[in-house]
């Protein structure tokens, strides 16, 4: 057993080839040429993987004729370049070096290893267990206040929480640890937090600071010698036009990227695309793709049983399009053990819809109907936490900016002090002193300026939101709609436009009051918001009442989609509010005619289909005639 244990150690602590093991190179390298080519490892440049491993093998070569110490700051670096080893092998890699390092009472190096052995911990599976020997890693980090170490820490804790869904929490790691990384001049690892940021925005489903922080990474890497880089910038764009609706786009970038691996037969790259690429096509119906690219992810992964969970959602999600029920409800099963090993509530919410349609695929209604629950309770709780996230991000940037612009008020009030003192020892330079003070009260005008842009900005957005769903009011849904049929006539596409009643609501107000009302409305507005596509837009136009607009799409489309809205609503439970209460809905359905109709006739025409689906008994849905 020892012997083993000894072969995994002399195995993952050497890179070097096997004639190297039995000449001994000559030393080329004084120390201070040494540990200046580990800085620069350490701190980043923009060079290759291969090449990077190149110079690692060289000054593994150079190790043998300096002390502990240098070693140990090598071996720092090749922490980071264990992923094609097992995972015993970098336990005993870790471990080893972690024990070494406390010896020494390196603390700088101890907590290095342990954030290094967090983040195979985290690629393994296991973020519960990384997330433990971060916050051990801080905690020394913050006893030897070593803001490098600091902002390091911040920023694997912000990765993790960012993947896990504690968005709030993982953006405020993320901008304390950018701030360090900025200040330290830091390069490398300023813009790859940046890429963290920017996916946690998109997580937030705040995609146009994504996008803008993707653009600004795009400016850094366009002419980088590391091109993978730039094509995982160009796949996590594609996932926000994904998410946005714009497949086409998203298909397009990702496809990109795709065929950028193939030309480089880089195996792993071609396997990380297929797996974006096979989830667009799945979301575009075109589920024989989709199931291509999947499987090919699957095949070409280095260890597919390690992190399965998204390739097999996908591939569940893909057989399940083709009726292949069985095969796809093995591979949802897989997806959603590792879904809740990692309590991931986000995929896990897809899950449970993907698994009610299978269900009801197979005539399992009671199965599907509890899925359906599961999945209605997981959005209800989503949403919750989306907006607690939200507000907490609004929180955090404002702090962020507050504490910005006391620093730049301190900077303010010691630049005045100073040149007061100076106007005093210098009375020949009160002109300028008097320049510099106007050149200030410009500044406080021009930061007031932006403040009150800013805040005028914040209230015309909440006056196109109704506060009670957050969905569009009426005024902001009005305006979406003259745009949807301008587009719509500019470029010959059909467009529709649904009007939903609930029904009986007056009475559900009457018998149950007016705060159960409420909460009807707010559960009705997410259930409906979760049922309408991508590209759709619903809002709230007053009482009961709301009006979704559908872009490219034809009466036959849009009254699939109503249908989908009609019945998830009847399935509601909402027991929990009250015994007795049941909830139904009327939803009125029109195709926009010719391009001389207008947004209010074209909303007539639904509201008078609205109305014959109440006089045919309510919870229907009826399509106006052309």
């Amino acid at each position: 057993m020892l012997q083993f244990t000894l072969l995994l150690l002399i195995t993952s602590l050497s890179l070097m080839p096997a004639w190297l093991a039995q000449a001994q190179p000559e030393q080329e390298l004084t120390e201070e040429q040494f540990l200046s080519a580990v800085q620069i490892l350490t701190d980043g440049s923009d060079t290759t993987i291969e090449a990077d491993l190149e110079t690692l093998e060289y000054l593994e070569q150079q190790a043998l004729y300096f002390d502990d110490a240098a070693r140990r700051k090598l071996n720092r670096i090749k922490c980071w370049y264990l992923h094609h080893l097992e995972p015993a092998q970098v336990n005993v890699f870790t471990e080893t070096q972690i024990a070494e390092a406390q010896q020494a009472q390196d603390r700088v190096a101890e907590a290095d290893f342990i954030n290094c052995q967090a983040a195979y911990d985290f690629y393994f599976g296991d973020p519960d267990k990384a997330l433990g020997k971060i916050e051990q890693a801080y905690a020394i980090a913050q006893q030897i206040n070593d803001r490098r170490l600091i902002a390091d820490m911040m920023a694997a804790r912000g990765e993790i929480n960012s993947y896990r869904g504690d968005l709030a929490i993982a953006l405020r790691d993320l901008l304390r640890a950018q701030s360090i990384y900025d200040a330290l001049d830091l390069p490398y690892y300023s813009a790859y937090n940046l890429s963290i940021i920017a996916n946690t925005y998109r997580r937030m489903k705040a995609y146009g600071d994504a996008l803008e922080h993707y653009a600004r990474l795009h400016e850094l890497y366009s002419d980088a010698l590391n091109r993978a880089s730039l094509m995982e910038i160009k796949l996590y764009q594609s996932i926000i036009y994904q998410d946005m609706g714009q497949l086409d786009t998203a298909q397009q970038l990702a496809k990109s990227v795709y065929d950028f691996y193939q030309q480089q037969e880089d195996p792993d790259g071609i396997s990380f695309a297929s797996t974006y690429l096979g989830s667009i096509h799945n979301d575009m119906g075109d589920y024989q793709t989709g199931l291509v690219y999947i499987r090919q992810s699957i095949a070409l992964s280095d260890n597919p049983d390690l992190d399965p969970q998204l390739n097999q959602f996908y591939l569940g999600q893909a057989l399940n399009g083709l009726n292949e029920l069985d095969q796809a409800s093995v591979a949802l099963a897989n997806a959603e053990a590792s879904f809740k090993r990692e309590n991931n509530l986000r995929f896990l919410s897809l899950l449970h819809q993907e698994k009610a349609l299978l269900y009801a695929k197979q005539k399992l209604w009671q199965q599907a109907f509890d899925e359906q629950k599961r999945y209605t309770d997981s959005l209800v709780e989503l949403t919750e936490k989306q907006d607690e996230q939200h507000s907490a991000r609004l929180r955090i940037e404002f702090n962020l900016q507050r504490t910005q612009d006391e620093n730049d008020h301190l900077k303010q009030q010691q630049a005045l002090k100073n040149a007061e003192l100076q106007a005093l020892a210098e009375a020949s330079k009160w002109q300028f002193v008097t320049v510099a003070l106007a050149s200030a009260l410009l500044v406080v005008i021009a930061i007031a300026g932006v403040r009150l842009w800013l805040h005028a900005r914040r209230m015309q957005r909440l006056a196109l939101t109704d506060p009670l769903t957050m969905l569009p009011n009426r005024r902001h849904i009005e305006e979406v709609g003259l745009q949807m049929l301008d587009k719509c006539v500019q470029n010959k596409h059909d467009c529709s436009l649904l009007v939903m009643d609930i029904d009986h609501f007056k009475t559900i107000n009457d018998s149950y009051g007016h705060e159960v009302g409420d909460q009807v409305l707010k559960i009705l507005a997410q259930t409906a918001k979760a049922a309408i596509r991508h590209q759709d837009v619903i809002g709230r136009t007053g009482g009961e009442e709301f009006i979704a607009l559908m872009p490219q799409t034809s009466s036959k489309q849009a009254s699939l989609v109503a249908e989908r809205i009609r019945r998830d609503i009847d399935n509601l439970d909402l027991s929990y509010l009250a015994t007795t209460l049941s909830v139904t809905t009327s939803i009125g359905v029109a195709q926009h005619n010719a391009s001389h109709e207008s947004l209010n006739e074209l909303t007539c025409r639904a509201d008078q289909a609205l109305y014959q689906a109440k006089e045919q008994g309510r919870n229907r849905v009826v399509v106006a005639d052309r």
